[in-house]
């Protein structure tokens, strides 16, 4: 297949969403939880959206990476229109996928937004856009490989987990523990669903532990919890997680905040933050780890850096476009 019989082709990157404005919060809550959100949790929702300017900061790095994405698929020679749909918010995914249907779109390849299999995030939206497709004659699917497993998502955090190390000089003056932060599940003992999302986590911490130079992880007790990391040498790490949802229940630990306290009181003074749990900054990073957890370090007199989520750097951007192409081409 060339790049000149790519006319019917179209690339649809499928993700959780979130709400434009502050008006746009409940209905995103209620299609999230599937109920109306009570009172208390829809203030303290917006509140959240309102300290990071009224909106989810996903939407608008969703479109930049689009943007990126479609440039790089062009100076390749793949004229491919790239569209963004999500589950719980607009454009919805049978929106977009209908939006590329009567485009003269036939052959639809999907990129999850979401680098690691789960059940609420990349599982919904495989089944979003199965349904979408089934009534539209001669459309056919095929799907990157997650973000997680491609080298080029390990590349940019990597490079960017080592420009916050070289700017703290952390191991020379400092005490430092890298926290590797990904989005905390509801637990289902045994589930294939749950174990691939923590053998997937794991092994991007040890791709990008190995890219800095730092000891592979294993399984450890920190904060008197099982976890993955390296607690030996200059720069030691550990895998934890974060933003746990209301469900009740047991969900994966140990969570970032047990981690960052048993650090401090340990003796280590900087926490820096890998959020390898993402490809693009989003509520849960730019919410949940740069005030909350900052807020909790610090009042612990702690010190906390974060890297930023890899969002249009060219090592992601150019990797998934060679998936896209890959796919094209073998279509």
């Amino acid at each position: 297949m060339s790049p000149s019989n790519s006319s019917d082709f179209g690339v649809l990157l499928v993700g959780y969403g979130g709400p434009r404005n502050l008006e746009a919060v409940e209905g995103f809550l209620a299609a999230v939880m599937g109920q109306l959100p009570s009172e208390e949790l829809l203030e303290t929702v917006r509140r959240r959206y309102l300290a990071l300017g009224g909106s989810s900061p996903l939407l608008p790095l969703a479109e930049e990476f689009a943007d990126a994405l479609s440039a790089t698929l062009e100076d390749k020679g793949w004229a491919i229109p790239v569209r963004i749909g999500y589950s719980y918010s607009d454009p919805a995914i049978a929106e977009s996928v209908m939006e590329l249907y009567c485009a003269g779109v036939r052959r639809l390849i999907t990129v999850s937004l979401s680098p690691f299999d789960a059940r609420i995030t990349t599982q919904t939206y495989r089944s979003m856009v199965a349904s979408a497709v089934s009534d539209l004659p001669d459309m056919s699917v095929r799907e990157t490989p997650l973000m997680g497993d491609l080298d080029g998502f390990l590349d940019a955090h990597a490079a960017r987990l080592s420009l916050v190390l070289e700017e703290l000089q952390a191991g020379a003056d400092c005490n430092t523990l890298i926290l590797f932060s990904a989005h905390s599940l509801p637990v289902s003992a045994g589930t294939d669903t749950t174990r691939a999302y923590l053998e997937g986590m794991r092994r991007a911490c040890d791709g990008i532990a190995n890219r800095l130079d730092l000891p592979t992880g294993g399984r450890l007790v920190f904060s008197g919890q099982e976890s993955h990391g390296a607690i030996e040498g200059s720069l030691p790490w550990v895998l934890a997680f974060q933003s746990k949802g209301q469900r009740p229940g047991q969900w994966l630990e140990p969570s970032a905040h047990n981690v960052a306290a048993s650090a401090l009181t340990e003796g280590y003074d900087t926490i820096i933050v890998c959020p390898v749990g993402f490809a693009l900054d989003n509520m849960e990073t730019l919410y949940d780890l740069d005030v909350e957890l900052a807020d909790f370090v610090i009042d612990r007199e702690g010190d906390l850096a974060r890297s930023p989520a890899p969002n249009s750097d060219p090592f992601l951007v150019h990797a998934v476009a060679d998936c896209i192409t890959e796919i094209a081409e073998s279509y």
